[in-house]
């Protein structure tokens, strides 16, 4: 019965550490995809000035 619980804990603890895991590659994947908008627009500004 011990070892069951502990089965399940460190079962518990694997699939946070996933969870994190996943949670943190959302989170750059969100930040470069911002990032590549912020330069999109900079660029597209860029060109207007120039066309101008």
């Amino acid at each position: 019965m011990d070892n069951q619980k502990i089965e399940n804990s460190r079962m518990q603890k694997r699939e946070s550490l996933k969870d994190k895991r996943q949670a943190k590659n959302l989170f750059w994947f969100k930040f470069l995809f911002k990032l590549l908008e912020l330069v999109h627009m900079i660029i597209k500004i860029i060109q207007t000035l120039l066309s101008a």
